[in-house]
């Protein structure tokens, strides 16, 4: 194939005539902070299908054989042009509407504007093979980033589309012997993906990766296995995902232009004919004004994944092709990857490769829509996990539609031995609308038990989703963990009348080969007590609770500011009987401090006193007040009185068989 051939056929077709110029000058100028009226608006006339100007390529050419944009060298079971394969139970997407008595209710309370563009947008990217879903999933990492402040970024779609089939074993091993491949012989570059796992994987932490660790040029290099990635990359993240959140499209309209406005764009997929000018040709696609819509269904088939990053509700009709036009107003901004382009803006890239104006009425266009949130890698250090598997089903095993569900992972701290502050916690959940209680317990007694350790109250987080997905939730109080100890972290779910679920990695074969696997002692899900999930010994794996933790600096030093007890001693005391003990816990602020210990004192030793494990031995009647001092800083301690007496218990008179009181 020559080059002259390889090259893209233009999806803008230029046209002339001064109306023409003038209607096009005139749907660019709309903007986000614009408010224009379809009155105000002057429909253009159609492009020529026929037009025979000259075409402008859609993508760089690397070689002979090499097409960005399209789809190359398929083979059998590979994904049609564009790369977008479809997932079981992909579009069963849990409402964000509330029911009211006037009906259906979404939780954002403010109105809409009638328009809105996200402001700032990367760089159009041209994809490479049929790696769309790749390209849209980045889309929404670079867009979310821009979006918080971040300057353009460039992240690697080559690193995702690799490593999201040829699975590594995270850094802290939680994810030994979950695995995500592809069919022996099937091309990684054109077998296809979905958005649904991309998410998984960034959750992982599998990328995003800066463009310089793989480049897509050198993605044919991969293909042809003259280059071959390093499981030593898999882990080199530029930035981290931190939440993703679902919502149907087709029922929910609303909750997805909050998604938009908020996160500033939606993933979303829908069945394009062909990448290039068959679109202008099939009536489709009016180059003029960059409206598209098509009325078939295809059977209900995607084919390619896009991003959406704005909305207008009065895009008229009159701006679609007169053969083909929806029945009513209102276009999606669509961000095409078949292209590259400068963040100048929409309006300068608007072609069907570029950005296009979608009908909401696009009879294609799937229900799922998806968005991301986003940050630098230097949020956290460390991610403990157990979830490798990128293919997760929500999950609640109590059959009795209970409204609560509580589930737990059990880690062991080893990522630094000075130890870890644990600053965050993610869960992954199918429910919209919760309410979660999240707990970290220390030290724990009983490794079957997550809540058998000390609970840290303290760091205990609240709160409320409105949208199906992943949330990651930072702790009120970072919670020190040695090396070596082990932790729990504790998530309960509850939904108003409804069983909620939280998600469980899951086993599946298809265009992709998945494997979960639970040990005994990582996940576990409360049922009239705690059991271990890997007991179940089903065709899924471990619940999706992480971890997120920073080292705890070497050298550092922690001083206390101040300390208490645990039992809140200080203000209630506390009464015990001559010849009882009670071991006593030191609460220091901040949590944790480099020396913890402290010297005990009591007013009087013939009352009571504390032994050098902390130990409180009441003696005989009397009172006295017990005073603990930190080692580290003698000008910080604390007290609490402890009267010791006699106190009076209920026993049974084994002969007389009667209940008495009698001091004991």
């Amino acid at each position: 194939m020559t080059k002259a051939a390889a090259l893209l056929i233009a999806a803008a077709v230029f046209v002339s005539g001064t109306d023409e110029i003038h209607a096009m000058e005139g749907l660019n100028a709309f903007s986000q902070d614009e408010d224009v009226s379809s009155e105000e608006r002057v429909a253009p006339k159609e492009a020529e299908s026929g037009d025979d100007s000259e075409p402008g390529g859609l993508g760089m050419v690397v070689d002979e054989d090499f097409e960005p944009g399209r789809t190359s060298g398929l083979l059998d079971g590979d994904a049609e042009p564009g790369g977008y394969r479809s997932v079981p139970g992909e579009n069963d997407i849990e409402s964000t509407t509330i029911p009211s008595e006037d009906g259906p209710e979404h939780l954002g309370t403010e109105a809409l504007p009638a328009k809105y563009i996200t402001a700032e947008l990367p760089n159009l990217r041209n994809q490479f093979y049929s790696t769309c879903w790749a390209h849209a999933s980045l889309a929404l990492a670079e867009i979310s980033l821009m979006k918080k402040g971040v300057s353009e970024s460039d992240l690697s779609e080559l690193h995702t589309v690799w490593f999201s089939y040829h699975s590594v074993t995270d850094p802290l091993g939680g994810t030994e012997g979950d695995s995500n491949g592809v069919p022996s012989g099937t091309d990684v570059m054109n077998v296809g993906g979905n958005p649904i796992f991309t998410q998984n994987v960034l959750a992982g932490w599998t990328g995003a990766a800066d463009e310089e660790t793989l480049r897509s040029s050198d993605a044919q290099a991969v293909r042809n296995k003259s280059l071959v990635p390093s499981d030593d990359q898999a882990y080199l993240d530029a930035a981290h995902l931190t939440g993703f959140y679902e919502v149907n499209l087709h029922e929910d309209p609303e909750g997805a232009k909050r998604l938009i406005r908020d996160k500033g764009a939606i993933a979303v997929s829908y069945y394009s004919a062909s990448n290039s000018s068959p679109e202008l040709e099939s009536g489709t696609f009016n180059s003029a004004t960059g409206a598209y819509y098509d009325k078939s269904p295809h059977g209900g088939r995607q084919n390619h994944a896009v991003v959406i990053v704005g909305w207008d509700d009065d895009f008229s009709v009159d701006f679609f092709n007169s053969q083909n036009r929806p029945k009513g107003n209102g276009a999606w901004l669509v961000r095409n990857s078949w292209t590259t382009g400068l963040s100048a803006g929409w309006k300068d890239n608007l072609s069907y490769a570029g950005y296009f104006w979608m009908s909401y009425e696009n009879a294609s266009l799937a229900a799922a829509a998806r968005a991301f949130d986003v940050e630098m890698s230097d949020d956290y250090a460390h991610n403990y996990q157990y979830d490798g598997a990128m293919y997760r089903k929500g999950w609640n095993p109590c059959s009795d539609g209970r409204s609560e569900l509580g589930a737990a992972n059990v880690y062991e701290a080893k990522a630094c031995d000075n130890g870890e502050f644990l600053e965050a916690v993610a869960f992954q959940t199918t429910s919209s609308n919760l309410e979660y209680v999240i707990s970290v317990y220390t030290d724990l007694t009983d490794p079957a038990n997550p809540e058998s350790g000390r609970k840290i109250t303290e760091s205990t987080a609240t709160g409320t989703t409105v949208y199906p997905g992943y949330h990651t939730v930072t702790l009120p109080v970072p919670v020190p963990i040695g090396a070596g100890q082990k932790f729990a972290v504790v998530v309960t779910l509850k939904k108003s009348g409804e069983s909620p679920t939280i998600c469980r990695e899951q086993d599946w074969s298809g265009w992709a080969t998945i494997r979960a696997e639970a040990k005994a002692g990582q996940s576990f899900y409360y049922d009239d007590g705690w059991k271990d999930v890997a007991a179940l010994n089903d065709s899924a794996g471990n619940v999706v609770i992480k971890a997120f933790t920073n080292d705890i600096p070497e050298n550092a030093v922690f001083v206390p500011e101040a300390l208490d007890f645990e039992e809140g001693l200080a203000g209630t005391g506390l009464t015990i009987g001559p010849g009882e003990k009670k071991a006593l816990r030191i609460r220091f602020t901040p949590r944790y401090v480099s020396d913890p210990t402290v010297t005990w004192h009591s007013s009087d030793e013939e009352v009571a006193y504390v032994d050098g494990q902390g130990v409180l031995h009441g003696l005989s009647n009397g009172q006295a007040r017990i005073t603990a001092t930190s080692n580290a800083v003698p000008e910080v301690s604390g007290s609490f009185v402890v009267t010791v007496e006699r106190r009076a218990k209920w026993i049974v008179d084994p002969v007389k068989e009667k209940i008495g009181r009698a001091h004991v």
